[in-house]
């Protein structure tokens, strides 16, 4: 009997210890995801703002290169950020979002983009072909 009760404690401190730990994983990767996000909304709260300076200012080159080069940045975060394309059936929104952008492309053409950054753009446009993101 004091076997059996041994075991039972040890079981129950188990259980105790798994979901304690999973809320404070929990807890903690909420934090971090929350503090991504509020990183990435003053990113473009800012863009944005610079955006606005310059074309107040009459300056729609430097407007239109900001916008251009933030877009960019947004096809490479979507094409790392995305599943393989066969599973991105669950993500039209965003493959529509990468159509617009590459039908933009097409019309305005953007040449002076960094390679890697030139390559993100591309690895996003492949999705729309279907290929994997990698």
């Amino acid at each position: 009997m004091n076997k059996l009760r041994t075991v039972l404690l040890v079981l129950g401190a188990l259980g105790v210890g798994a979901v304690a730990g999973g809320w404070g994983v929990s807890r903690f990767s909420r934090h971090i995801a929350i503090g991504s996000l509020s990183d990435m909304m003053a990113a473009q709260v800012s863009a944005t703002v610079l955006t606005l300076e310059r074309i107040r200012k009459g300056d729609t080159a430097g407007a239109i290169e900001l916008q251009e080069a933030g877009l960019d940045g947004q096809l490479c975060a979507l094409a790392d950020t995305m599943p393989d394309a066969r599973q991105t059936v669950f993500h039209s929104m965003k493959l529509e979002c990468i159509q617009e952008a590459r039908d933009y492309r097409a019309r305005f053409p953007r040449t002076n983009s960094p390679p890697h950054t030139a390559e993100g753009v591309a690895r996003a446009f492949r999705l729309l072909d279907g290929e994997s993101r990698r």
